[in-house]
């Protein structure tokens, strides 16, 4: 979906552009101009998101592993935990993070909140959007909307492993500072929490910056990230979460709403601004407004006349008389009942006897919190763009309680147009749980004519373009490449947008590559190069004679008006001469073949120049530009011109003289030959009439002299040292010799009448002095008769050029062929440097397309570091903005995250009722576990009552440590425990939150064995006096050491009614409510003090237990029973002190028992108990200790056996 560029000077007349509006700086429209998201259901742009919500598809999902495991922390009814294994989350790890792109050390990465890494890459990718690139130190704001703080949350478990980085890595600032800080942002830097309306509320504080001028542009951004089930288990404490996770809008089966994953970014600026600079206008902002509910039933209580007010006053602000032409309504819509409600209410009312339609993207992102309404926006904005209103999803039956037909409120099942009539117009709402709400009004980008570009870019389509691609690493980079190629593939009528976006819209990164692509030719990555090298020091060496070819500068000519016109203007220079041609150089550089006067001296002088001054000019006029220039033999002229010293006039000048001088040399008397040796390895075959007149690598030489001596030289060397190249050049002039002294002084008379130097130059480093000129002067007549009779030291120039600097270099070779590159190689080899060096033509012999061969030029230029002006070479275009976003490299997890902070969020157990949580601070060989104890958290303890009181029963001592052994081994659900001493009572009261600490610890039994028995206790905190009390020690084991005896069940004679024995209970102080009360029938034996009968289990779910504190509670009420029958039941209370053995198998659904009990001398209660479901025993006592309390004194007399927790 290609965006439009709007031109304001043409806007339709329309009353909801209101002209005055536009000119007041203070409440001018903004312009989104760019938008980048990562939602879930895999959703990573705004042209997805649009194709998502077209389908109808949700991102509901399982919360995935890397978060936390959810059964350990989910519970359909217990408080504290979380009310859904479900949500809409990001498909990809949120860990993962191109660190290497910032200036991030993968240590601070992984302490840095995953929502700060998520932001940084998504702003990327909404500046890339926005086809913004100038945004380095500019008043440019930044605004972070976030509403959890889960990464707090995490960091907050150790507070050992904080470090320096703790504070900018959890801090909820540093989302909005560390944005501003990388892309060097100097405007408003900012994080907002102000709820769900966290981004809407940025949103409308950027528009009110950059109305101010406080700002010229603003990133707005929002980010929900889930990592910690904490936020989840505290909203559905607030009975605002689905069950099911899922956002239910406007529905009758709406059961709260289902939190969702999202990270994105809008970038807005000035509306006559974006227009200004091009960019992509996405959509206008006519206004944003705020508001708070103030006083409501309740601070999370929406109110339906506040929001009403909100949106009223926005149409006031964007001064919209007609709120009814407003096309569609994005509702906040989070799937509550009372939210959807109050929302629909207000909108109804809004729109009362004209209707609109009404939707909310909630049900298919989720609920994204305190990022929900930029994804909203960007929702309202693809709509917009795609003239399209889009499906709701979940929506089956009509909320009853929204006045849908008496609003003419209604919600799209299926995609359906623009309604006609309506204006392309989008209000969207955000509210927040405390009451701060937010509006925004959105029009049309098409409310302004697109610019009239059609025709130059219908012409611009059938040129070639040179199509760039960068990225910040190799495999980004091939990444990059694969989307281009997509992209131009899908879509070849864009290719000249494309290169313009690639080019001129895109920062350009350290890795790059390139291809010049054709129109209407499929491309593939074979078509790109990618470079190996940075070299962005530029020097520019010229050739000189002997590079030319017939037709050379024909398709130069072609293809660029700047260089016909240069070689035009250049002809016109020597026309005027007193002894100027009477040829062009425009007919002579183009002809071709045999025609073709290109090797002789008179020609080829001047049309050698002349093509290099072209080839300058087109260069310059793409914003190539060199550090220093560098010339071999008369190839310096064109140097000099580049390097600023002389005009192009003189110049061609210059080279015409040179031409004419030569032809009067042209006797055939002379000759040159080249030499694979260095000057030292040459001068032992030279002869007189013979001499080195090009010095250019340090085994390369060019020699020059007579026609006969200069035979005799290269036979000899051939015998010699036949392995050396050594070939006769075929020219007639002996160039560089004291051929040519006979022509100096009249070449030099010529010419210094024309030489027009410049004030300052680029460093030409001479290869007639082999040193650098910085001084125009100094290039006189008399230097250009040197450059003609002295030797070429073009491999001394060279090295000049390397040993300034020992930086990597791009050498570009100006001439109609390369033949410098071999000399330039072998000079840079030849030096010891760690540095790199490129070496790059224009032309190249028979170049017959010479725009396609300079834009490869180009392109290799750019690719290797060196500015170009990549708008001057493809020319303006439409700035893309449905590219695809930015491929990082998601290689590395980065997470620093201690192992309590691990332990806590992948702990293998849920929370227990009495265990509780295990403290991660302990080790497998002591662990411990805290709970904070609240009888309406465990209601069945306040069935067990001894004298008025509430109390644990010994067996739910039984029970949780039951469970701390089976976390311990979970693949038993069998454990032994014996000498466990009841020290005293733990009492709760309706108001108690009581805080509990139980702590095992292996038993040693050598210096290098464990047991397998771990001793225990079970405390408790009193905060009134910040002092800890030991109820209950003993040991534990899983499994048994010695396997116990269950004998059968003896079936008793005498009967006891179940009721009855209640009775008896309360007689004797027990109390027991239905939990307690599992006592199915009794039976004693009417000789002994023994007794059968038969429990039911207590069916209760909520925490596990290998058999519930309850049940086995029931079953030792035998033990009550047996001593009242003993002892006078007057006399007090039966309370357990002590349990020798005990064992527990499991549960089943009816318990059969038998027990006994006797009296010991010193007046205590020794019994026993078994218990078995069918044949198998499930639970046994032996050695349960009781003794009596009083009922005149009561437990509190027993201390220190009693501890009141209060």
């Amino acid at each position: 979906m290609g965006s439009i560029n709007l031109d304001t000077s043409r806007c339709k007349s329309c009353e909801d552009v209101n002209k005055t509006n536009v000119r007041d700086p203070n409440s001018s429209p903004i312009a989104i101009v760019g938008m980048a998201c990562r939602l879930p259901g895999g959703v990573k742009s705004p042209d997805e998101l649009y194709q998502f919500l077209l389908e109808k598809k949700n991102g509901v999902c399982e919360v995935p592993e890397t978060r936390y495991t959810v059964g350990s922390f989910y519970s359909a009814t217990d408080p504290g935990t979380v009310k859904t294994r479900h949500g809409y989350f990001l498909q990809e790890d949120p860990m993962l993070f191109d660190a290497p792109f910032f200036s991030i050390s993968n240590y601070e990465a992984g302490r840095l909140d995953p929502q700060q890494r998520q932001l940084l890459e998504v702003v990327w990718e909404c500046l890339e959007n926005a086809g913004e690139t100038n945004w380095h130190g500019k008043n440019i704001g930044c605004y972070v909307g976030v509403y959890g703080e889960d990464w707090i949350d995490l960091a907050s478990k150790d507070p050992q492993a904080t470090d320096r980085y703790h504070v900018l890595g959890t801090g909820q600032f540093a989302l909005s500072n560390r944005i501003s800080y990388e892309y060097d942002f100097q405007g408003p830097s900012m994080t907002l929490q102000s709820g769900c309306s966290a981004t809407m509320i940025a949103l409308h504080e950027a528009c009110e910056s950059i109305h101010s001028g406080d700002s010229c542009g603003a990133i707005v951004a929002g980010t929900n990230l889930i990592l910690s089930p904490t936020m989840t288990a505290t909203m559905s404490d607030n009975g605002v979460m689905s069950p099911t996770g899922t956002c239910r809008t406007f529905d009758a089966k709406a059961d709260g709403y289902g939190r969702g994953e999202a990270v994105n970014a809008l970038y807005i600026m000035r509306l006559e601004d974006a227009i200004r600079d091009r960019n992509p206008i996405r959509a206008v902002i006519r206004a944003t407004t705020t508001n708070s509910d103030g006083k409501t039933p309740s601070i999370t209580t929406p109110g339906s006349n506040s929001q009403e007010a909100l949106v009223r006053r926005a149409y006031e602000k964007a001064d919209i008389q007609d709120m009814a032409q407003t096309g569609f309504f994005e509702c906040h819509g989070t799937g509550t009942v009372a939210g959807d409600t109050a929302e629909a209410s207000a909108v109804a009312n809004l729109f009362k006897g004209k209707g609109v339609i009404i939707g909310a993207v909630k049900p298919n992102m989720g609920h994204g919190e305190g990022a929900s309404a930029i994804t909203s926006i960007i929702k309202a904005v693809v709509s917009l763009e795609n003239k399209m209103i889009l499906p709701n999803a979940f929506f089956d039956t009509p909320n009853p309680d929204i006045p849908f037909k008496e609003g003419m409120i209604s919600v799209p099942l299926d995609p359906m147009p623009w309604p006609e009539g309506r204006s392309h117009r989008v209000s969207v709402n955000s509210f927040g749980i405390g009451g701060a709400n937010g509006h925004v009004i959105l029009d049309s980008s098409s409310y302004f004519h697109e610019q009239d570009t059609m025709l130059p870019r219908m012409h611009l389509n059938e040129n070639s373009c040179l199509l760039v691609v960068s990225a910040r690493s190799a495999e980004s980079l091939q990444k990059r490449i694969e989307q281009v190629i997509e992209y131009a593939n899908r879509s070849p009528s864009m290719l000249h947008d494309l290169a313009y976006t690639l080019g001129s819209r895109r920062a350009h990164l350290s890795h790059r590559a390139f291809t010049v692509a054709q129109p209407h030719q499929p491309m593939s990555s074979s078509n790109f190069e990618i470079a190996v090298n940075s070299a962005p020091e530029l020097v520019w060496t010229f050739t000189g004679q002997g590079a030319q070819w017939a037709g050379m500068g024909k398709g130069l000519m072609q293809a660029f008006p700047t260089a016909r016109n240069i070689i035009i203007q250049l002809t016109a220079v020597l026309q005027k001469l007193p002894d100027g041609p009477t040829w062009s150089l425009q007919d002579e550089i183009c002809r071709e073949g045999k025609d073709s006067r290109v090797n002789t001296a008179e020609f080829s002088q001047p049309l050698c120049t002349a093509l290099q001054i072209a080839l300058i000019d087109v260069l310059h006029s793409w914003g190539i530009r060199p550090s220093s220039v560098v010339g071999h033999s008369s190839g310096e002229i064109a140097a000099a011109y580049a390097a600023g010293a002389i005009t192009a006039r003189a110049a061609i000048i210059i080279a015409y003289y040179r031409g004419l001088a030569v032809k009067k040399q042209a006797d055939g008397k002379g000759t040159m030959a080249a030499v694979g040796l260095s000057p030292d390895g040459v001068r032992p075959y030279l002869q007189d009439g013979v001499v080195i007149a090009c010095h250019n690598s340090p085994h390369s030489v060019t020699l020059s002299g007579d026609l006969h001596a200069m035979g005799s030289v290269t036979d000899r060397i051939k015998t010699e040292i036949p392995e050396v190249l050594c070939r006769r050049l075929k020219v007639s002039t002996a160039y560089h010799s004291h051929h040519m002294h006979a022509l100096g002084e009249g070449y030099e008379a010529s010419i210094s009448p024309y030489i027009e130097t410049i004030d300052k130059m680029i460093p030409l480093y001479s290869s007639v002095r082999a040193e650098c000129i910085t001084l125009p002067s100094e290039l006189s007549a008399s230097y250009w008769r040197s450059n003609l009779e002295s030797p070429v030291l073009f491999c001394d120039a060279v090295r000049r050029i390397l040993d300034a600097s020992d930086v990597a270099r791009t050498f570009l070779e100006i001439g109609p062929h390369s033949a410098l590159s071999a000399p330039l190689r072998q000079t840079f080899q030849a030096k010891d440097t760690k540095s790199k060096l490129v070496c790059i033509s224009t032309l190249i012999r028979n170049t017959v397309d010479a725009r396609y061969q300079l834009m490869t030029t180009a392109g290799l230029l750019h690719a290797n570091g060196v500015p170009v002006n990549l708008e001057a070479i493809n020319g303006q275009g439409v700035t893309l903005s449905d590219l695809p976003p930015y491929p990082w490299q998601h290689t590395t997890r980065y997470l620093h995250e201690s192992r309590l902070t691990r332990k806590w969020r992948f702990r293998e157990n849920p929370h227990h009722e009495l265990l509780g949580d295990r403290v991660m601070e302990s080790s497998d060989w002591e662990p411990s576990w805290r709970n904070i104890l609240r009888l309406n958290d465990v209601r069945w303890i306040g069935d067990h009552i001894i004298q008025g009181n509430v109390i644990l029963p010994a067996t739910g001592y039984v029970g949780l440590i039951g469970e701390a052994i089976r976390q311990l081994y979970p693949s038993q659900d069998d454990y032994s425990i014996r000498n466990m001493i009841l020290k005293t009572p733990l009492l709760l009261k309706e108001a108690d939150e009581l805080e509990i600490l139980t702590t095992l610890k292996q038993i040693r039994v050598s210096d290098i064995a464990d047991s397998e028995w771990y001793t225990f206790s079970v405390m408790s905190h009193d905060p009134s006096d910040d002092s800890w009390t030991k109820h209950c020690h003993g040991l534990v084991r899983a499994g048994f050491e010695h396997e116990p005896e269950f004998r059968q069940i003896k079936p008793y004679a005498r009967h006891m009614d179940v009721d009855r024995c209640h009775r008896t209970f309360e007689r004797i102080g027990f109390k027991y409510g239905d939990s307690f009360q599992g006592l199915q029938s009794i039976a004693f034996d009417p000789t002994g003090y023994r007794a059968s009968g038969t429990v039911a289990d207590m069916d209760d779910q909520r925490s596990r237990y290998a058999l519930h504190p309850a049940t086995m509670d029931s079953v030792l009420q035998i033990f009550l029973l047996l001593t009242a029958k003993v002892q006078n039941i007057t006399k007090g209370t039966i309370v357990p002190r002590a349990m020798g053995q005990i064992y527990v198998r499991g549960s089943a659904s009816q318990i059969s028992f038998e027990g006994g009990v006797c009296k010991t001398s010193a007046g205590q209660y020794l019994g026993d108990v078994i218990g078995v479901a069918g044949d198998q025993g499930i639970f046994s006592v032996s050695g349960l200790l009781g003794f009596p309390v009083s009922f005149a004194q009561g437990l509190e007399s027993y201390q220190p056996l009693c501890s009141q927790i209060r």
